[in-house]
C-alpha cells in the first residue's frame, strides 16, 4: 500500500524491483537456489565448512599425537565465533566490494525486495545461513570425517612394519 511505501521511503529504505546477478537474497522459509548471488553465498559456505573440517581433523591429529607423546595439555587457540565473524566480514566485503552485489531481504507489506544496509543484520543473516547449512549437512560431514579417519588409520597400519612370529 502507498502509505507503507511512503513510510519505508522516509526511513531510507531502498526498494529493489529485481535482484541483480551478484545480489544475495534472504527470504524467510524459502531458499533461493536459482539466484546466482546466492550461489556465491552457498559456495563460500561450503568452502568455509571444508576448511573448518580440515582444521578440525588437523587439530584432532595433533591432539592425538600430543596425548601419545604424554603431553599434559593441548589447547585450541582458534575460537569458533571469531572464525565465523571473520568469515562474515570477508563475505560481506567479497559480495559488496569485489562483486558489487547487495544483500536483500523480502518485505511482505511492500511486496518487494529491500536492500539491507546494516552490517550487523547482514552478519547475522550470514551466520544463520552458516548455522543452517552446518546443521543440515553435519551428518554428511560426520560420515566424511569418519571415512577419512578410517582411511588414515588403514594407511598408518599398512605403513607399519609387520611383526611376524619367529619361524619354528
Amino acid at each position: 500500500n502507498k502509505a507503507t511505501m511512503k513510510k519505508k521511503k522516509d526511513k531510507g529504505v531502498v526498494v529493489v524491483e529485481c535482484p541483480l546477478l551478484n545480489d544475495v537474497v534472504f527470504r524467510q522459509g524459502k531458499p533461493y537456489k536459482a539466484n546466482p548471488g546466492n550461489d556465491i553465498l552457498r559456495d563460500s559456505i561450503l568452502e568455509e565448512m571444508n576448511r573448518k573440517m580440515q582444521k578440525s581433523m588437523a587439530l584432532s591429529k595433533a591432539s592425538h599425537a600430543a596425548a601419545n607423546d604424554d603431553k599434559s595439555s593441548f589447547s585450541n587457540s582458534s575460537n569458533t565465533s571469531d572464525s565465523t565473524e571473520r568469515f562474515c566480514h570477508w563475505l560481506i566485503d567479497e559480495i559488496e566490494s569485489n562483486r558489487k552485489g547487495r544483500f536483500l531481504t523480502w518485505d511482505g507489506p511492500l511486496n518487494s525486495w529491500i536492500q539491507i544496509h546494516d552490517k550487523y543484520k547482514i552478519r547475522r543473516k550470514i551466520s544463520v545461513s552458516l548455522y543452517n547449512w552446518e546443521k543440515r549437512h553435519s551428518e554428511a560431514l560426520g560420515r566424511m570425517q569418519r571415512s577419512q579417519k578410517s582411511q588414515q588409520s588403514l594407511q598408518s597400519h599398512q605403513s607399519m612394519p609387520s611383526i611376524r612370529p619367529p619361524s619354528p
